[in-house]
């Protein structure tokens, strides 16, 4: 490479759980001039968005658009060191045909990545030179039953980046995922009391130091399934779940199984704090081995908390009933690694260990 090539900036693996990521925002305009060290892009990806910046001084060049979800080590941008550079085909995200089959008709990529998600044959769309991906969406919007609809005024929103990212990634978790959950009564009054015993725990934090002993002893949920495999974890890194403003994070406690319930409420508290201050890095995200949520602030005493993706149980922390002393300890868990006989005996063993 000479000095007046230009230098190709690519979408880094922020997460080792990362695929791809998803373009929030170019700070700069295109063609523009950078220094290096500038910040040129805002990606978001596991739940935590990541700045890209500038390899080095001369002009940004980009194709991509705000929203566009953008596969790890694929281009991103150029930094040219003049401003006549024209950027390569291969950095502008786009539907480009591309044939399967001998003979003239095409299907563009999305078309073929669609075609397999629905399980149709290619063979339905022998009429059409070049099936797109809107062809075969509007043919599956024809093999719906047609139902009566009343027009109501309506305000439509975007779907922010982050929420986005969300979905496709509990859209992943799910391909894999047999859901199931049981839910264990645990009287409320005897961990009231074990909460008072050690001053300044919440329930929370008490549940995620028990967790972590209850997974030493059933490995099972401390674990993922990939390719008909059941893969156990060597470590126990327990993520909680932390809404902010319907914004969904979920930084992860390394290690739990080495910390006293002082530590883990420590790192709980300090987590939580600059979850708030948005001062967490994409590493404090990284490598959870199992979930708690808890929703017993929100009065809700029963809820499927949803599995995150390469895990296979996630805990679930339900409100005081209002008619029993008790409230709910609530697994949810993948059938294809555990039954509900076992999740039932891990929940006996979380309560047992919670008020030992």
């Amino acid at each position: 490479m000479t000095q007046s090539d230009p230098v190709l900036v690519c979408v880094p693996r922020d997460n080792p759980n990362d695929e791809s990521a998803i373009l929030v925002e170019w700070p700069k305009e295109n063609a523009t001039p950078v220094k290096e060290g500038d910040v040129i892009a805002i990606l978001e990806a596991s739940k935590a968005a990541y700045e890209v910046t500038s390899p080095a001084d001369g002009y940004l060049f980009y194709g991509a658009a705000p929203g566009d979800r953008i596969e790890v080590g694929k281009p991103l941008a150029y930094v040219s060191p003049t401003p006549d550079f024209h950027i390569p085909a291969s950095a502008i995200p786009a539907d480009r045909p591309e044939d399967p089959s001998p003979g003239s008709q095409t299907f563009t990529r999305k078309a073929l990545k669609l075609l397999r998600e629905s399980g149709l044959d290619r063979n339905l769309f022998a009429e059409y030179d070049q099936v797109t991906e809107q062809v075969i969406q509007d043919y599956v919007r024809r093999q719906k039953p047609q139902t009566a609809t009343v027009s109501v005024p309506f305000e439509a929103s975007r779907i922010p980046p982050s929420k986005v990212y969300e979905i496709q990634y509990l859209e992943e978790s799910a391909r894999d995922l047999i859901y199931s959950k049981v839910v264990r009564d645990t009287p409320h009054s005897p961990v009231e009391n074990k909460l008072k015993a050690v001053a300044g725990i919440s329930l929370g934090e008490l549940v995620i130091h028990a967790c972590a002993r209850a997974l030493k002893a059933f490995p099972l949920a401390n674990a993922f399934h990939a390719e008909n495999r059941i893969n156990c974890y060597q470590e126990i890194n327990i993520g909680v779940a932390v809404n902010l403003d319907g914004n969904l994070k979920v930084p992860v406690i390394r290690n739990v199984d080495l910390l006293s319930v002082t530590d883990v409420s420590e790192r709980v508290k300090d987590l939580s704090l600059r979850c708030l201050r948005g001062e967490l890095k994409a590493q404090d995200f990284a490598g959870g081995t199992f979930t708690v949520t808890d929703l017993s602030s929100l009065n809700v005493a029963d809820f499927d908390p949803v599995v995150n993706l390469h895990q296979a149980a996630i805990l679930g922390i339900g409100a005081k009933k209002n008619y029993a002393d008790s409230f709910g300890l609530i697994l949810g868990f993948n059938h294809k690694v555990m039954d509900g006989m076992y999740a039932a005996k891990f929940l006996n063993y979380l309560v047992d260990t919670m008020l030992s």
